[in-house]
């Protein structure tokens, strides 16, 4: 039967989404495949937007960053520096099984990794000032290589890990795919907005700076109502814990400053909602119209070899079923079922907490409002799952192969995939894993390791 309806699309945020949704919509619409003519159809990854946010705060990365870069690049360069290394660790007497990774440049996720990391092993470098040579003339021959990290640089590097911890965290509940995440989605858009607006003025000039290019990328996407898909925060209002209550307070603190907007957005949210609900609604009802039909005036149907029913009496129906008739034509009243729920106290929070088992208790309570749950709840607010399933990147490189140059990237994967068939067909034996191709390669070289049982029948 293939897709029949498609309610959204999660993509990020690259140029060339934005041209293959506008041409999935408009084949859609010629299909009747839309809901609400695909007004909320496209949803941007908000683990990308969040990534462009805090990349623009860091394109100008500090040099305390690039001095502890190289320290821990000196030290992942070699095997033998990396014992000194270790050896130095057990002389500090640090408990730690973690060693220092380096970074990626162009992903700060990694970046806020190597300055934790590296954070526990500070006394670590700070001893290997004195007792490493190859350390301080590794810094010494190069003029243009800042470094060693001094006292200074640890103490900015704290600082910004306490500050990048909160969007690592939030990322990784943007991209996570076990879970229900809509629901939760607006929770930490608003954290990020009240984060950055509080450290817009923060004492350390720095974080300040950072902040101020933080807020400009987060206001063009996450701060205006025609940037920022409602169905983020509808996620929320079906989440019977919070409801309008929580959404239009969220929104007082967040535009406290800017009135007019707090209304455009309260307005846009509940407009969109109840939107949803007429668009539900108009199938709920016409499964109720059917089935009433059948059973609420059964008297009056015809049957075969029943005598025609007279004019006067066809023209004037019985008031029972003129009262059933008019009552499928204006199903005004189930429109309580939206309003009842929204009207209801909020539930309790509680660690077992499953919204999807809630509603799924709930469904005949709410009727229609629980189908909008379904779809609504459904919506993956990352693209990061489906992208991992497909991209050999972090696989590739890994904390500790960061330093590989592209080429060698790139040999590492045709390698691989040369010596990875599908399926190899050798003395009527099939391999289809990595880990007996060895067994091909000394075949081809005249060294056959592949022995065939002799006691097969």
């Amino acid at each position: 039967m293939g897709i029949k309806k498609v309610f959204s699309i999660t993509v990020d945020n690259a140029s060339s989404n934005d041209t293959a949704v506008a041409y999935l919509k408009k084949r859609l619409k010629n299909w009747n495949g839309l809901v609400c003519d695909g007004d909320y159809l496209h949803v941007r990854c908000c683990a990308h937007i969040l990534n462009l946010v805090v990349n623009d705060g860091l394109k100008d990365l500090h040099n305390s960053i690039s001095a502890i870069r190289n320290a821990v690049r000196y030290v992942r360069s070699s095997p033998a520096r990396l014992q000194r290394f270790k050896d130095l660790v057990q002389k500090e007497k640090i408990d730690c099984k973690a060693l220092v990774c380096l970074d990626i440049m162009t992903r700060w996720n990694s970046t806020y990794l190597m300055l934790e990391h590296a954070l526990k092993f500070q006394k670590v470098f700070d001893r290997m000032e004195d007792e490493d040579d190859g350390y301080n003339a590794y810094f010494r021959d190069d003029t243009h290589r800042l470094g060693p990290p001094m006292t200074f640089d640890w103490s900015n590097a704290y600082v910004f890990v306490q500050f990048l911890k909160v969007f690592y965290t939030i990322t990784l509940r943007f991209s996570r795919s076990l879970y229900v995440t809509s629901n939760s989605c607006f929770h930490d858009i608003a954290h990020v907005h009240t984060m950055l607006q509080a450290n817009a003025v923060h004492q350390d000039p720095l974080i300040g700076e950072i902040t101020k290019k933080m807020k400009l990328k987060y206001d063009k996407y996450w701060g205006r109502p025609e940037n920022m898909n409602p169905l983020l925060v509808i996620g929320v209002l079906l989440d019977p814990r919070y409801k309008f209550g929580y959404v239009n307070n969220t929104f007082n603190d967040i535009y406290d400053n800017d009135p007019i907007l707090c209304e455009s957005m309260k307005k846009k949210v509940k407009d969109t909602l109840y939107l949803l609900y007429d668009k539900y609604s108009v199938g709920v009802v016409g499964e109720q119209s059917e089935h009433e039909e059948e059973s609420g005036d059964s008297g009056a149907a015809n049957h075969p070899g029943d005598l025609p029913m007279p004019d006067f009496v066809t023209a004037n129906p019985n008031p029972k079923g003129k009262w059933w008739s008019c009552r499928t034509k204006h199903p005004l009243d189930q429109k309580i079922d939206l309003d009842k729920y929204l009207e209801t106290d909020a539930i309790d929070d509680a660690p077992s907490f499953d919204v999807l088992t809630w509603w799924r208790e709930n469904a005949t309570k709410y009727k229609v409002v629980s189908l909008i749950a379904r779809d609504v709840l459904a919506m993956p607010v990352s693209t990061v799952a489906s992208e991992s399933a497909f991209n050999t990147g972090g696989r590739v490189l890994d904390v500790f192969r960061s330093s590989l140059s592209p080429k060698m990237t790139e040999a590492l994967i045709c390698t691989q995939n040369w010596l990875s068939p599908t399926e190899f067909n050798f003395n009527d034996r099939d391999f289809d894993q990595y880990e007996e191709t060895d067994s091909i390669a000394s075949d081809v070289s005249g060294e056959s390791t592949v022995t065939e049982d002799c006691n097969a029948s």
